[in-house]
């Protein structure tokens, strides 16, 4: 078996950190999340309008390319 290098076990502490930060955003609440960006200054309702119109955008396009030709 081949020693453990300083390499191999920095890249192994790195995937144990993201693990646990990945985790730990995934138990947020959706209250606790909006919650967290109205006080770091955003506007939830703002942003999700937003993105609601970006994915209807979205949907009109696709649709457009599916559309049989006349």
């Amino acid at each position: 078996m081949s020693a453990v290098t300083e390499e191999d076990l920095w890249a192994a502490l790195v995937d144990e950190a993201g693990e646990a930060l990945i985790e730990e955003a995934a138990s947020v609440s959706v209250a606790e999340a909006e919650a967290y960006l109205r006080a770091a200054g955003f506007d939830v309702a703002a942003e999700r309008a937003r993105a609601e119109a970006f994915l209807a955008s979205l949907e009109g396009a696709a649709s457009e390319v599916s559309a049989p030709r006349r």
